[in-house]
């Protein structure tokens, strides 16, 4: 079930929370950065160099492919700079970050949009190039093979599934990085509000349904496959490559399909809260973990490993930073909308400093903080707030922060009149005392005047307090 929490989260937790998911944001962008520098990396350097083939003419799709691969790199290579300050430092630049959500990062599109349309011309050319035969490799069989992969109704459905996979892929890659940069952009913005749970809810039904087509695009390849000539389960005399999908093993490519798109649909019902058991119902997540397993196992290492030579080894590398993303993102954001609240109250993520136990019953000034999170340096009130004494966090459940009635922990204690969202409330006041003050003697002009003041006392009007 959804967790629909709207008030009562404890106060001292808040700006621990702030935090803590800056720096979980910050470190997922260095990940997510990272799979972006090597993905482009076989592609670049198979370009240039003394006997590279590269391309200088911009009216050749090749020249686009480099291009676009350039650019993920260069994404790449910011998204791990700002995930690294962000991580340790908590702190980065919004100058960066701008340049990197609104420019960079949409360069992305430069690569897949360029792969896309490689794939279309490879369907127009004569012969096709979605069979690879063994080097040196002249039998009948491997003529048989690539004969038949060559026929026009079999050249537009292999076409078909690239194009669909690139999209599923690309789009998963791209916006993994890109939904950690808008994270922690709206964090430096003040509004982290905006991640609450059915803002999770709607990316992982994206994001599945991402995983359910190219889930599907293996099988009807791992299916055509099957028709060709096989011995001991091998594709004899070449393979199928069209896009990131490589074919050699026609039975393992339908095995790999099958739990993705078991997976994706799976993710997409949860997105409905279909088959969802709780906070702590984590199955998907396992079940992810052992899909990524899968993944690397066998659609990247024993498809390519058995091939001669080498052949298509640096591609290994490059298919599992890809995937990465469309595996990922579905068991983060399942987890994500399930342990956070659908609406957060001010004190989710601006709460107070954490007394020290002797404090329980004491009650605490808390820091300046907005009265709405729409604005990053709004005007700000001060509260008091008096914890339920006794309590700690380690000794509460977790319905003590999500699941408890208006005014049940915590109480906030507000100067008389106080109507929040009001013309008023976006003064700057001073806060009622929580406890009557002593009456004040009157000094004589005969008593000196001590200016010097207590430790204990705190003028209500210091801005600092």
């Amino acid at each position: 079930m959804p967790n629909t929490s709207t008030t009562t989260c404890n106060p001292q937790d808040g700006n621990y929370r702030y935090v803590a998911e800056r720096r979980q944001y910050g470190g997922l962008l260095l990940m997510t950065g990272f799979c972006a520098v090597i993905q482009p990396l076989a592609r670049i350097t198979t370009a240039v160099g003394p006997n590279g083939p590269l391309v200088t003419d911009v009216g050749d799709v090749a020249f686009w492919q480099f291009v676009g691969a350039c650019c993920v790199l260069a994404i790449g290579l910011c998204s791990m700079l700002v995930g690294f300050i962000e991580l340790l430092m908590d702190r980065s630049g919004e100058v960066t970050q701008h340049t990197l959500l609104i420019g960079l990062t949409q360069t992305a599109w430069i690569l897949y949009i360029a792969d896309m349309t490689a794939v279309g011309l490879t369907m127009v050319q004569d012969p096709p190039q979605f069979f690879l035969p063994f080097p040196n490799d002249t039998t009948e069989t491997s003529l048989a093979n690539q004969q038949k992969l060559n026929e026009s109704t079999e050249v537009i459905f292999i076409g078909s599934c690239g194009i669909a996979g690139i999209f599923s892929y690309g789009f998963a890659f791209i916006g993994s990085i890109a939904f950690m940069q808008f994270a922690l952009y709206t964090f430096r913005q003040g509004r982290p509000h905006h991640r609450d749970a059915d803002y999770f809810r709607g990316r992982l039904g994206v994001y599945s349904s991402l995983l359910f087509i190219a889930g599907l695009c293996q099988i009807l390849l791992g299916s055509f496959a099957t028709e060709l000539n096989l011995q001991n389960g091998r594709i004899q005399g070449g393979l199928i490559r069209v896009a990131m999908f490589v074919v050699h093993f026609p039975y393992i490519t339908i095995v790999v399909g099958v739990l993705q798109f078991l997976n994706g649909f799976w993710g997409f019902c949860r997105a409905f809260y279909i088959g969802v058991g709780g906070r702590d119902d984590n199955w998907f997540q396992y079940s992810m973990a052992f899909l990524w397993i899968v993944v690397i196992t066998f659609q990247d290492v024993v498809q390519i490993s058995y091939l001669p030579e080498g052949m298509l080894a640096p591609t290994a590398p490059t298919l599992a930073a890809m995937s990465f993303g469309i595996i990922f993102m579905p068991a983060y954001l399942d987890y994500k909308m399930r342990n956070t609240p659908v609406r957060m109250d001010d004190n989710y993520y601006f709460g107070q400093v954490v007394p020290s136990p002797k404090d329980d019953e004491k009650p605490m000034l808390v820091r300046a903080i907005p009265n709405t999170f729409g604005g990053g340096s709004g005007p700000m009130r001060k509260v008091y707030v008096m914890e339920k004494p006794g309590y700690y966090q380690d000794d509460l459940e977790d319905d003590y922060f999500y699941n408890a009635d208006d005014d049940d922990h915590v109480v906030d204690v507000v100067e008389p009149g106080y109507i929040p969202n009001s013309p008023a409330a976006h003064e700057e006041v001073t806060p009622a005392a929580p406890e009557e003050a002593p009456p004040i003697e009157e000094k004589t002009a005969d008593e000196p005047i001590n200016n010097a003041m207590d430790d204990e006392e705190a003028p209500t009007n210091n801005p600092n307090y």
